[in-house]
């Protein structure tokens, strides 16, 4: 925990390399993401979810379950239930929210209903005030968060709003002079 409030990414990525568990929590249960997050060190935040991804006990790609709640870009602190994202706001830090919001834009590559739940369940999560990311980075005037949040929440909206495409499988031609 201490790495990451100083932001020493050289001492991070020892750490990680000799097997330092990145979801360890303090006795506030805070992970080192949300030190990180509070403390503004993105390049810390992408090390750690870069590590987070690599780590083959991590559920990979996202999904709105019980699961998704414990997942560690999404997990929240024992302290005030807020998650990373919520850290990263109510700091102030806007680069560290957007690094955050980067990743989890990045795991949404494909149009689904289960991305779509999943991203929304990470950027309307509510901490125990009842208080989502978005509430904190527009009372903190973080106008590159609060743009990336609203962004994702109308993409969500209009992957919502889209039919699926029909596939059927195409008709067999006939062409004279061959057997059917």
């Amino acid at each position: 925990h201490l790495a990451t409030i100083n932001g020493s990414v050289a001492i991070c990525q020892m750490l990680l390399r000799r097997g330092a568990d990145h979801r360890a929590l303090d006795e506030c249960g805070v992970n080192p993401l949300h030190t990180a997050c509070a403390n503004g060190h993105y390049r810390v935040v992408e090390l750690l979810l870069a590590h987070a991804d690599a780590d083959a006990s991590e559920k990979s790609g996202l999904y709105p379950t019980v699961a998704w709640k414990k997942m560690y870009v999404n997990q929240p602190n024992a302290h005030n239930g807020d998650t990373p994202l919520h850290v990263a706001c109510r700091s102030g830090y806007s680069y560290a929210a957007t690094a955050l919001l980067k990743y989890v834009k990045a795991k949404v590559s494909f149009p689904s209903k289960v991305s779509a739940d999943s991203v929304d369940a990470f950027i309307h999560a509510k901490n125990r005030d009842g208080r989502t990311a978005k509430d904190l980075a527009v009372f903190n005037r973080l106008q590159d968060a609060e743009l990336m949040l609203k962004r994702l929440d109308v993409g969500i909206r209009q992957m919502r709003q889209r039919k699926r495409p029909d596939i059927r499988k195409p008709h067999s031609q006939v062409i004279e002079g061959n057997p059917p």
